[in-house]
């Protein structure tokens, strides 16, 4: 849209009729708001006056409840009233006249005061003529029974009606209502009362003000629910009472117990302005007006008087308009025109002085200012140029923000390090140029500074046209009007890039350096001689279990040192020249705990020539407790691989002793003598056995047979035994839990792990004692691993077997599951009973601790394995009656003594036995009589060919053959598990004949054929 160029006359003339428009329409909006306010006025006035009015009125009526209320209490009333309800003619007239010398005499209002019967009959009255009278219908009686109240009582017409204030009496002795008081006013008393506040209100000086001539003209008046006219102050004298009022505040109040402000039309169809106020307990409206011609009076006055005004304001107006255009316009003109060639560049222009008022000494200020203009610029384009390089140099641009215009200006340089062109930039897309992630930043700062009207100084980051990043440094201040409010802000722009690489590339090697120190599992310290603290990294407040890096802090080396001289000896040693690499040093933690550690630490010089240690501090305890662990599997390993390599042998040795026992027993069983000895070296030669599982056992190579069996029932049956083991001055007794505690274990092997433990806790206590055997669930957590080493998560059954005997010292308790230590006297104890427990116990995945003192017994805690398979009932032994028979047996064992006794037992009750030396023996000898045999008996581990493989190579032939597995080799090393289970007989030797005649005979019998193979 084009701008209008108006001159300098133009302008004035405009001027003239823009103050001419101004007074008219002020003229206009004063009078019409001087209106409004004063009727506004007046119907405030009016509505707070009501509301005072109403007031007294209230007033009025509260008093009248209070007073027929206190004459409700009064015993001579009631107990007047409780006799003239029992009858006795004569209380009527000495009530009368008790009330009439007492009561109404206290308030001159009351014209009346009657005593009601519950049934609405007058009872009694100071009016004697009202006795007998039913007030059972009228409302007000009805009131006066349910509480305390006032009410309107209507009179023959066209009387005015009363005012009646009720109060229920009540029985003295019991409580209960016998009547209702009514004191009766004339409402007339009303008309006193407002009369009364006007006269108090406006009777002072006797000169009448003009205020109290606006007030009399004032009307108040009260309006019952029949709209009728029931009250009025004096100056109400143009209508009567009983007048019907049907205005609109009348209709507000009575139809919907509104209040009314406001302008309408009264009772004499004239527009008035009227507030009015409603009271509920009477249905009463109380109503106060003002005619709007009263209101409205001093407006005319006002309105004559800003006529006259404006007349000799525009009269003024014009004639100076006059002297202005002639004495100022035209000669102002003249220097307008001269501005103008002055803007092109034309500085020798001259304008012509005529007088020595302010426009020439204007004109001889402008000549000069001409000439001054000249010199300066040519200075500031040689200073912009300078400044323009050095801007470039410093990469530092400045720029100005009109704040009232919403203008941004900028220096070439700034341009430069935004990458724009001065004619392709919008200030208002500034912030686009910000990094998304610092323009809320850049938005709080400029703001914040505005709004606190300070400085401001914030780095942050700009995106160039083609994607790349820049960092900015900038700085402003608020400049401030007269008034204190911001109208620009200016400031500089700086390239820092190059600055905040650097620091940003050493802040990142900090954070690095401080990550790496934080992210070691060993601690990094720095302490001074005296054991304080300089500096610790988080691996240091973890190991020592402080909450925070400031609480370890305030702890001194020494207080955690478990040697208090460890710290001296250290600093003595560094001081010699001794190094200090690993060394292995006891701490006690902050919560009290002890840890081993691994220290390495030299000592430096400080800047302020004080000698401090620093170095690294490595937790071991872990370390310590596995080389502890390690030495003792070793000990076990040596012991397994030991007992291992023997077993084999042994056990054939052991095998043939019981089979040559056992045959002169066959053979010599009349011969008591040779007899006896056969037995002793059977029984001698189970000891051997049981030696030889023993020793298995405790180094985990034993094959166990387990099966889910409830813990609880299993101690039961122990008990018994228990108690042959233990002497008669020992107490046994057990604490089992309710619970089922299912485990999957091999039930003779923990038997014999209680009789282990029942047969050391009795040799402890040779004076008698107790031993206490007890079950719980328990659930193994990190806490119990952390705790002692070892353990797996998981729900355990725990045994706790705890005696009162004489206890061991920390040494021995160290020491007691390796096997062959013993504390007992030569001849006494092998030193394996609870090595052979140990290793039990962990061939089911099990473990055990034990707490001992001296003097203070032992407790033993055993955890297994809960499992969710359910126990299953003990089967009774079956009894095999008949253990000979007359099969084909194909026998295959490489030692031969151990063949050729086997053998001779088999014979001995009935069976026909084909011997093999070794496995290809054995396939040959079953191809020759594979029609014959039904039963294969096959060692495990043989010359030339193992028992599997001459298993695998006879089930292609015949696929139904049945067979038995013996081995004198442990379960590891003929590697049990690559055979399924399934209808497969291994026997372990040393095999007694009577055990081996019962096994050949089940497999025999057995109904179905082997379902079963070999794995891979």
């Amino acid at each position: 849209m084009k701008k209008i160029s108006l001159s300098l006359l133009q302008k004035t003339f405009l001027a003239v009729i823009v103050v001419f428009l101004p007074l008219i329409i002020a003229f206009v909006y004063n009078f019409n708001i001087n209106r409004k306010i004063l009727m506004g006025h007046a119907l405030e006035d009016l509505s707070s006056q009501a509301f005072v009015y109403e007031e007294v009125v209230s007033q009025f009526l509260e008093k009248s409840m209070n007073r027929v209320q206190d004459f409700s209490s009064d015993g001579v009333i009631r107990n007047g009233t409780q006799s003239i309800l029992e009858g006795q003619q004569s209380a009527v007239k000495n009530l009368s006249d008790y009330i009439l010398k007492n009561k109404i005499v206290i308030d001159k209002s009351i014209h009346t005061i009657s005593i009601i019967s519950p049934d609405g009959r007058v009872l009694t009255s100071t009016d004697l003529s009202a006795v007998g009278s039913d007030l059972s219908g009228e409302n007000f009686f009805k009131k006066g029974k349910e509480r305390v109240s006032v009410a309107e009582k209507r009179t023959a017409s066209p009387e005015l009606p009363e005012i009646v204030a009720l109060a229920p009496l009540l029985n003295i002795s019991t409580g209960r209502p016998i009547g209702v008081i009514a004191n009766f006013i004339h409402i007339s008393e009303l008309n006193s009362i407002l009369e009364r506040i006007e006269t108090e209100e406006y009777e002072g000086e006797k000169r009448i003000t003009e205020a109290e001539l606006k007030r009399h003209r004032i009307k108040i008046y009260l309006v019952n629910r029949e709209k009728r006219l029931i009250s009025k102050s004096s100056f109400v004298n143009d209508i009567e009472l009983n007048y019907i009022i049907d205005t609109l505040p009348v209709k507000k109040a009575l139809e919907s117990n509104e209040e009314f402000s406001g302008f309408y039309d009264n009772y004499r169809k004239i527009r008035v302005a009227g507030a009015s106020e409603y009271l509920p307990e009477m249905e009463w409206v109380l109503i106060m007006e003002e005619d709007v011609d009263d209101i409205l009076a001093h407006t005319r006055i006002i309105g004559r008087n800003m006529m006259i005004t404006a007349s000799i304001v525009i009269g003024i107006i014009i004639v100076m308009f006059i002297i202005f255009f002639k004495d100022v316009v035209m000669r102002i003109q003249r220097v307008s025109a001269a501005a103008e060639d002055i803007a092109t560049g034309r500085y020798e222009i001259d304008i012509p002085i005529q007088e020595e008022d302010e426009i020439g000494i204007l004109s001889r200020s402008f000549n000069r200012m001409t000439s001054e203009i000249s010199r300066r610029t040519n200075e500031l384009e040689e200073r912009g140029k300078k400044l323009k390089e050095a801007q470039h140099i410093a990469r530092l641009g400045n720029w100005e923000w009109d704040i009232v215009k919403d203008k941004l200006y900028w220096s070439d340089e700034i341009y430069n390090i935004f990458g724009v062109e001065l004619d392709k930039f919008e200030d208002s897309r500034f912030l686009k140029f910000v990094h998304p992630d610092d323009r809320e930043f850049v938005k709080s700062a400029v703001n914040d500074a505005l709004y606190n009207k300070k400085p401001y100084s914030i780095d942050y980051r700009i995106v160039l046209k083609g994607g790349g990043e820049k960092f900015i440094h900038e700085q402003g201040v608020v400049a401030l009007n007269s008034t204190g409010e911001p109208v620009r802000m200016v400031g500089t722009i700086q390239d820092i890039t190059e600055r905040k690489k650097m620091e940003m590339f050493q802040l990142e090697l900090q954070r690095k350096y401080e990550e790496l120190i934080n992210s070691l599992n060993a601690g990094v310290f720095k302490i001074d001689t005296d054991g304080k603290m300089i500096e610790v990294n988080k691996a240091c407040v973890m190991m020592v279990e402080a909450d925070s890096r400031e609480e370890l802090l305030k702890h001194n080396v020494l207080h955690l040192l478990e040697n208090k001289n460890k710290l001296k000896e250290i600093v003595d040693r560094l001081l010699k020249g001794e190094s200090v690499i690993d060394e292995e040093i006891p701490f006690i933690t902050i919560k009290g705990n002890k840890i081993w550690t691994s220290v390495s630490t030299v000592l430096k010089k400080g800047d302020n020539g004080n000698i401090y240690l620093e170095g690294i501090i490595e937790e071991i305890t872990e370390k310590k407790k596995l080389e502890d662990q390690l030495r003792h599997s070793q000990k076990m390993e040596s012991v397994g691989i030991l007992a291992g390599g023997i077993a084999h042998d042994f056990n054939n040795i052991l095998s043939a002793i019981m089979n040559y026992g056992n045959l002169l027993i066959m053979k010599k069983g009349g011969d008591e003598t040779t007899k006896k000895f056969a037995e002793q070296i059977i029984s001698a030669s189970e000891k051997g056995a049981s030696l030889t599982k023993g020793i298995l056992a405790f180094t985990r190579k034993q094959v166990i047979n387990p099966q889910v069996v409830d813990l609880n029932g299993l101690i039961e049956r122990t008990e018994k035994i228990l108690m042959r083991l233990i002497s008669e001055d020992i107490e046994l007794n057990t604490n089992l839990t309710d619970r089922a505690l299912n485990v999957n274990i091999d039930e003779v092997q923990i038997d014999q792990i209680l009789m282990n433990l029942a047969t050391n806790a009795r040799d402890a206590m040779l004076n008698g004692g107790k031993i206490t055997i007890s079950t719980s669930l328990y659930e193994i957590n990190g806490e119990f691993i952390r705790a002692y080493g070892y353990g797996k998560p998981g729900s355990y059954a725990m045994i706790n077997f705890a005696d009162t005997g004489v206890g061991m010292d920390e040494e021995t308790r160290k020491k007691i599951f390796e096997p062959f230590f013993t504390t007992k006297g030569l001849g006494k104890g092998t030193g394996l009973g609870l090595s052979i427990s140990y290793g039990i116990i962990k061939q089911h995945n099990g473990f055990i601790n034990v707490f001992s003192e001296p003097g203070n017994g032992t407790e033993f805690k055993i955890y297994l394995p809960l499992t969710t398979q359910e126990a299953k009932e003990r089967k009774p032994i079956e009894v095999i009656t008949t253990v000979s028979g007359s099969e084909t047996l194909l026998f295959v064992e490489d030692n031969s003594i151990v063949r050729e006794t086997t053998r001779v037992i088999l014979e001995e009750y009935g069976y026909k036995v084909i011997e093999a030396v070794d496995g290809e023996d054995a396939v040959q000898k079953f191809n020759e009589n594979k029609d014959n045999i039904k039963l294969i008996i096959s060692d495990m581990i043989m010359p030339k060919k193992s028992g599997k493989e001459v298993y695998e190579e006879i089930k292609k032939i015949s696929p139904d053959i049945k067979v038995i597995f013996v081995s004198g080799y442990t379960a590891d090393q003929i590697k049990t598990k690559d055979i399924s289970e399934d209808g497969i007989s291994l026997l372990f030797k040393p095999i007694t004949p009577n055990k081996l005649l019962k096994k050949v005979r089940e497999v025999i019998d057995s109904p179905n054929n082997p379902k079963f193979g070999l794995k891979a």
